[in-house]
């Protein structure tokens, strides 16, 4: 038997080593602490057990967690996790708990693992933040170590359903809220430029009536909303909204939601029609239906407060299956040789990493969900990128289809022409409205290209400036400390914005009209003047007009005028150092329009027009008027002002 107790002695001590847990050592130097992997949990079962009985008693074990991340999945109930610390001096620490929906949270200061020093809670989501012990989104308490003592940090947290984890980290108290001051940023502008997308596919749809873009911009809606809500953000600043629309209810209704806008999306963007692909469209609209059972059903639970786990596992499951039969049928498009599913994938490929990777979170099947917070800046940045490019491709399609109607209207005017030299009159008719339909048919695609084109001019420009920005924010903002240091970045991006959004109204004035007559362009630049120069006391702009008549104008002609005039007083304003800006239009008794602006400047030289066109821009005002069969005249001399002239009859 002697033989034998060196060998116990050493499986005894190696497992005392185990069982022990060791403290975490605090320097005075450390701005952040993660915890997670020194968190230990409770191995038995704890639901009945207290802090008392936890102190006293030695029936409960703990045990290191398994995880990275403390994960206790969906099963509910009450769960105990412990960590030890020591500081060599005596300072506030500040203990976060970044997961906002724990429904019962409570903590307790420790000292020497036998007497409770402190203690913090009940408290949970339902208990708005400005009643916890620091008013934040996420679950914070602040420690007061004293030098050179064990403490023990007891957490007691309760779910009835849906996830619980525990990710931890102590901070120091400066640097946590710098920290948090750059993450509500990058927050804030992950919100305004998903806000700012959907925007823009409204926008499409209003102008295209195409239902692509509607369950895009809803998509895009849905999103940003559910990631507000995963963050708590939504809790923190709405705190006395409803459980179903703010709270952790809320989680699975939006998931349900925008889970079936992406699924309407893809079947509508990949041309997935009854006709063309009926098999596919049934099974699409099958999973729709169930969806939509599936969060009829959750909200019939959740409302009336039943707590079904199954149910919510179907759920996630279901959604884990809509997102991989996304992505299997846009590679078979692909296959298939339709090219826009190319950037759909591109564009749609980070997010759906981002969810599986988050559904097999809360599963316990991965350990941590960096994935999640650093891919989502790419995952934006990713899909601003591509609807760009998506827009230029379009353009080319649209151009290709305009080369083709044309090649097409030849032959038929060659057949036209062929057919009544042989006298077939009858054949020669039919051709004839065949032609017409085709010449109307150009017409339209022709609009559509000059819109496509004024979109992609000015739009995407400002646009490129957007990006170019955000580029630079997420390259740097690791390094900021200060708030005030992305201040000028932040206002430059908005006024870029904001002059987009006044650029697609201008558009939309002329879209959503099949004519616009004189009077209402003269009043369209009277508005723009006033709100240009309203707050200017110099120069002066003075808009005058004489219409004998009030014919109608194309939608086209009307918005190169009201362009041409916006790039005459952007020149004016940046070059000519003008006191007074004159803008005449007038309407003769045989049509005949004259638009002309000009001001009391220091002018330049026409002998050097190529230099000057080149860099005031006149070449493109110049282009639109001959776009529009008008005459473009320009008369300058030094110190003697500058005027632009354009003649055309309407």
């Amino acid at each position: 038997m002697r033989h034998y107790l060196p060998f116990l002695f050493f499986f005894f001590a190696l497992f005392s080593i185990y069982g022990q847990q060791s403290y975490i050592e605090l320097s005075p130097t450390s701005d952040e602490i993660f915890l997670n992997k020194n968190v230990y949990i409770c191995a038995n079962t704890c639901s009945s057990a207290t802090i008392n009985s936890l102190l006293t008693e030695k029936a409960f074990s703990f045990i290191p967690s398994s995880s990275i991340v403390p994960n206790f999945g969906r099963a509910g109930g009450v769960h105990w996790a412990r960590f030890n610390v020591r500081s060599p001096s005596t300072k506030r620490w500040i203990l976060e708990i970044d997961f906002p929906y724990i429904d019962n949270l409570q903590l307790f200061l420790v000292k020497d693992q036998t007497q409770l020093v402190d203690q913090w809670g009940p408290m949970g989501w339902q208990l708005s933040s400005d009643k916890r012990h620091i008013n934040h989104r996420n679950y914070i308490t602040a420690l007061e170590l004293q030098a050179n003592i064990n403490y023990t940090i007891y957490i007691r947290a309760s779910n009835k359903v849906g996830l619980l984890k525990l990710p931890m980290t102590l901070w120091d108290e400066q640097r946590f809220y710098q920290a948090d001051d750059q993450r509500m940023i990058a927050w804030g502008w992950f919100g305004g430029i998903m806000f700012f997308m959907s925007l823009f596919g409204l926008f499409l749809y209003l102008t295209f009536q195409d239902p692509t873009y509607l369950y895009f911009a809803l998509y895009t809606l849905g999103f940003m909303y559910l990631m507000y809500l995963m963050e708590g953000i939504v809790r923190y600043f709405f705190p006395i909204g409803p459980d179903w629309l703010t709270g952790s209810e809320a989680r699975p209704l939006f998931s349900i939601l925008t889970v079936a806008a992406l699924l309407k999306f893809s079947q509508l963007y990949l041309s997935i029609g009854s006709q063309t692909h009926p098999r596919v469209y049934v099974l699409i609209h099958y999973a729709m239906y169930a969806t939509l059972a599936l969060l009829i059903s959750i909200y019939f639970y959740l409302f009336y407060h039943i707590s079904n786990h199954l149910l919510l596992q179907i759920g996630n499951t279901l959604i884990i299956l809509i997102v991989l039969s996304i992505v299997l049928l846009v590679i078979w498009r692909i296959i298939q040789g339709y090219k826009p599913a190319l950037f759909y994938l591109v564009a749609i490929l980070p997010f759906v990493v981002i969810g599986i990777g988050q559904t097999l979170l809360s599963y316990n099947m991965i350990s941590h969900s960096t994935l999640f917070f650093e891919g989502l800046p790419f995952a934006v940045v990713c899909k601003v990128f591509v609807l760009c490019m998506g827009l230029i491709y379009r353009f080319k399609i649209y151009k290709n289809k305009n080369e083709n109607l044309l090649h097409e209207i030849n032959k038929e005017q060659q057949r036209t022409y062929e057919a009544i030299l042989k006298g077939k009159e009858e054949e020669g008719k039919r051709m004839q409205e065949e032609l017409r339909a085709l010449e109307i048919q150009t017409l339209y695609q022709s609009e559509r290209e000059r819109i496509a084109r004024d979109l992609h001019d000015n739009v995407g420009s400002q646009l490129t400036f957007i990006i170019s920005n955000l580029d630079y924010i997420a390259h740097h903002s690791e390094h900021i400390h200060e708030k005030d240091s992305l201040k000028p970045s932040l206002e430059e991006v908005g006024n870029q914005a904001r002059e987009t959004m006044h650029l697609l109204r201008d558009t939309m004035w002329a879209v959503h009209k099949e004519s616009i007559t004189a009077e209402e362009l003269v009043k369209r630049l009277q508005y723009y003047i006033n709100q240009r120069f309203r707050y200017n006391e110099k120069p002066v702009c003075q808009l005058t007009f004489l219409l004998h008549k009030n014919p109608l104008l194309k939608p086209g002609d009307a918005l190169n005028l009201f362009r041409i005039v916006q790039e005459a007083l952007n020149n004016i304003l940046k070059h000519a150092q003008a006191s007074v800006i004159q803008i005449y239009v007038s309407i003769s008794t045989t049509n005949e329009l004259i638009l002309q602006i000009g001001d009391n400047g220091v002018g330049f030289s026409i002998h050097a027009s190529a230099v000057a066109q080149e860099k005031f821009g006149l070449q493109n005002m110049q282009k639109r008027a001959e776009s529009i069969g008008a005459r473009f005249e320009l008369q300058s001399a030094f110190n003697q002002g500058t005027t632009v002239s354009v003649t055309m009859t309407v």
